[in-house]
């Protein structure tokens, strides 16, 4: 959902075309020099026919920008989740099943505030519904950019710990906890 590479990826995908929602598209067009052409808005729920499979469009859960947008493979199954499901670790993992449930809790947590902040504010009826809606999917994985995949054993998990995160409001690190990170030897990333 971040577009810093974008004209690299377009120049060594000349055939590729850009699926994004209306705004998303508008945002494309004020780049200068920014091949419109390439660009295929689309909104949320609607079908991308593959061929072999189709992508339905979705809106994440959890976004932090109004153009997110996710996708459920209906072939594969697979829910491609964006940002949504995230989560902050203590170290990296090869697989989320490998992962803690009090660390995974706490890194969901810790990643909504930070991506999502206004999760903080949401009715958890409701947003338990939104969830319930991607769980009827029934997904066979889910894909986050900030975790491992989660395969059809652990998604229960996620969706627990999403809910979960309902009205946790994260403070942001401190100056002191900033400058910690920067002098360690791993570094911030």
């Amino acid at each position: 959902d971040h577009t810093g590479k974008l004209e690299a990826v377009m120049r060594l995908a000349p055939n590729a075309k850009i699926v994004v929602p209306g705004l998303g598209a508008a945002k494309l067009g004020l780049r200068e020099g920014f091949d419109m052409s390439r660009v295929q808005p689309m909104d949320h729920g609607q079908r991308l026919d593959l061929g072999d499979r189709e992508l339905v469009l979705l809106k994440p859960p959890t976004y932090d920008a109004p153009e997110t947008t996710g996708f459920f493979d209906t072939r594969t199954r697979v829910l491609f989740s964006v940002d949504s499901f995230g989560a902050l670790m203590d170290a990296p993992y090869e697989e989320l099943a490998a992962v803690p449930e009090a660390t995974l809790r706490d890194g969901m947590a810790t990643w909504s505030g930070i991506d999502a902040p206004w999760l903080g504010m949401v009715d958890k009826a409701k947003f338990g519904h939104l969830l319930a809606d991607i769980e009827r999917l029934d997904p066979a994985a889910i894909i986050s950019g900030h975790l491992p995949v989660a395969d059809r054993a652990v998604t229960q998990r996620l969706f627990r710990n999403m809910l979960g995160g309902v009205a946790t409001r994260i403070a942001g690190p401190d100056r002191e906890t900033i400058e910690g990170l920067f002098a360690s030897p791993q570094g911030v990333f």
